[in-house]
């Protein structure tokens, strides 16, 4: 029984903590779920590293959506000229929109 209070005292001090330091949801910049990667970035498997980071700074700067989806798309047709270059197949789309949550 003592654990099972312990255990309740810990989860609910957790919850506290996590809620008074949460970010604004309307803000995607600030949030803390990432706005690049193979989920959301065409081409992720045909970039290097250096690339990567690169096109993870531009995107968390992106100040509107009209932005950000005129850079996607700019990035998609160079990602679809580079597999064809190396012959390795079309990247897939990505499952995520990178863009989702930025303001008009």
């Amino acid at each position: 029984m003592v654990r099972l209070r312990l255990f309740a005292l810990c989860g609910a001090t957790c919850l506290a903590c996590g809620t008074a330091h949460a970010q604004p949801a309307g803000d995607a910049r600030t949030s803390m779920t990432p706005r690049a990667g193979p989920g959301y970035t065409n081409g992720w498997s045909l970039m290097t590293p250096q690339e990567r980071h690169d096109y993870q700074v531009k995107i968390m700067a992106m100040p509107s959506v009209y932005a950000c989806r005129a850079f996607v798309e700019d990035h998609h047709r160079k990602m679809v000229a580079r597999a064809k270059e190396t012959n390795a197949g079309l990247p897939p789309p990505p499952r995520l929109d990178v863009c989702d949550g930025l303001p008009q």
